[in-house]
């Protein structure tokens, strides 16, 4: 499954200093044990087939990455623990959130990660990241909905109907061949002026896109309750 251009400009946008996930940070009452969380994840996962699927590139960049089954997914490299203090204040842990965001997310791997917070007397805190290549606003409210219940007495998710096998991911030869295919045909239905046109207008569109990324990034933080 290959990315879209829009999808595929959050990925070449991404940087060190420059994360390009979607976060959130999700407060509950009570207190959520990581044995409980995990089993959660465990019994959802099948319903969220993306968060199963990583980055691969194309050879030479003839076109945009495409989206593949990890074989070695493992749900121990996304859904993790971090233990605070017991009496740990909710600013201090909202600070903690505010630093397991930072870094950006592991390429090799499918590019989400949850993160349980304990530590606040009868809280827990979620931190949610996952790249926006792979959601927008509305598939996260999506998502969020099939991981999480709003109900504490709602019922178990309907199990798979079968185990997950992850389909073989494309050779060299694969990808450089649907590559050139697609190129072909683009160039065919479009003729060399329209893509000649469409390359520099996408060209303007991330060279802008880029440089107001880049006077985001240098403007003072806004104080809100997931940064202050």
């Amino acid at each position: 499954m290959r990315l879209t251009q829009a999808d595929a400009s959050f990925v070449y946008m991404e940087s060190s200093s420059g994360p390009m996930h979607i976060s959130s940070v999700y407060i509950l009452d009570g207190e959520l044990s990581f044995d409980q969380f995990m089993t959660r994840f465990e019994k959802r996962i099948h319903l969220v087939p993306a968060y199963r699927r990583k980055l691969m590139q194309v050879p030479f960049s003839l076109a945009h990455p495409v989206w593949v089954d990890d074989p070695d997914f493992d749900l121990k490299n996304h859904v993790l623990h971090h233990k605070l203090p017991e009496g740990t204040s909710l600013e201090a842990a909202m600070d903690v959130a505010v630093s397991l965001n930072e870094p950006i997310l592991d390429r090799a791997r499918p590019l989400w990660k949850s993160i349980l917070i304990e530590g606040v007397p009868g809280k827990t805190l979620i931190l949610q990241m996952t790249h926006h290549a792979m959601i927008d606003g509305a598939s996260g409210i999506e998502l969020t909905m099939i991981l999480y219940d709003l109900d504490p007495d709602a019922g178990e998710p309907v199990p798979p109907n079968e185990p997950w096998v992850p389909e073989p991911a494309p050779d060299v030869a694969h990808l450089v061949r649907d590559a050139m295919r697609e190129n072909l045909q683009a160039f065919t239905e479009k003729g060399p002026a329209q893509l000649w046109a469409m390359a520099a207008n996408n060209t303007r569109q991330l060279a802008k896109a880029t440089e107001v990324m880049t006077k985001f990034a240098m403007q003072p933080a806004i104080t809100a309750p997931f940064n202050a």
